[in-house]
């Protein structure tokens, strides 16, 4: 994305801002490109604040990688609150709002089975 911010968080790590993923965000799997613009060099080890030749050294190539998924993820915790009884013209609602670990997407998927336990016809 065109707007996208790095931001070295060490000489290995980087945290990438990533804009213009409107409908979706960054997922497992993903391609990301470093942009040809984009001017990555080598982390220059100074002596006395001097980093000899620097200026010279060749900016980092067109590269791409695959974003993987965590390390250690967060398992969701649904949390479901609906009537514990309807009658039997009554519309059933569930309200997922309260459920957590989603990561502040939409659910990918959900799937609710629902069964009745009818004991008698006034039940």
């Amino acid at each position: 994305a065109n707007l996208s911010q790095c931001q070295w968080i060490s000489n290995s790590v980087i945290n990438a801002y990533i804009d213009g993923f409107s409908s979706r965000c960054v997922t497992q799997g993903d391609l990301l490109q470093i942009a040809k613009t984009a001017y990555v060099k080598a982390a220059c080890r100074a002596v006395n604040n001097v980093c000899p030749a620097y200026s010279t050294w060749n900016n980092s190539s067109h590269t791409s990688i695959i974003v993987l998924g965590p390390s250690s993820s967060i398992k969701p915790i649904p949390v479901i609150i609906s009537p514990s009884k309807i009658s039997p013209c009554n519309n059933l609602s569930f309200d997922l709002s309260a459920s957590k670990g989603s990561g502040g997407r939409a659910w990918s998927s959900i799937s609710i089975l629902v069964n009745s336990s009818i004991l008698n016809g006034s039940d």
